[in-house]
């Protein structure tokens, strides 16, 4: 009897090394560490783009007073 990699008892012919995949390598290590790695963003939030799904989909960059208004039904409940 042969004991295996994973600690089974088996015969002479059921006997197969570790498959290679199966080993951990080691990571290797960064050397040195990006300091702030993410560039400055400007602080410019007064624009944005106001997309839609009506007409053309965009409304502009500058958001302008709108109104909407819309109607769901009626609901009827009953009791009894």
């Amino acid at each position: 009897m042969k004991k295996t990699w994973d600690g089974y008892l088996v015969g002479p012919d059921q006997w197969s090394p570790k498959h290679p995949q199966l080993m951990i390598k080691p990571t290797p290590v960064d050397p040195q560490a990006l300091k702030d790695p993410r560039p400055d963003q400007p602080t410019d939030n007064n624009f944005f783009t106001v997309y839609t799904n009506s007409g053309d989909g965009i409304l502009g960059t500058q958001l302008q007073t709108f109104a909407i208004s819309c109607n769901v039904g009626t609901v009827e409940v009953t009791t009894s």
